[in-house]
């Protein structure tokens, strides 16, 4: 099944689902989880425009509001 295969009812029906159902909320938990498991790999080296740059980046994909 491909993105083109959907309509959008259908796209707005696993949307409604996904939310019912917990999935949004598990997803963003995970990405959180992951999240901080890259900070502390990243402890290891220097604080830095780049490693804030990084980190902020982690913080924008999971904030973002799509």
């Amino acid at each position: 099944l491909r993105r083109g295969d959907l309509t959008d009812s259908d796209i707005t029906e696993l949307i409604e689902f996904a939310k019912d159902s917990g999935g949004i909320n598990y997803a963003f938990d995970y990405m959180r989880k992951l999240e901080k498991e890259s900070a502390k790999l990243l402890d290891v080296y220097p604080d830095s425009e780049w490693k804030q740059t990084f980190l902020d980046l982690f913080d924008y994909i999971i904030a973002r509001d799509h």
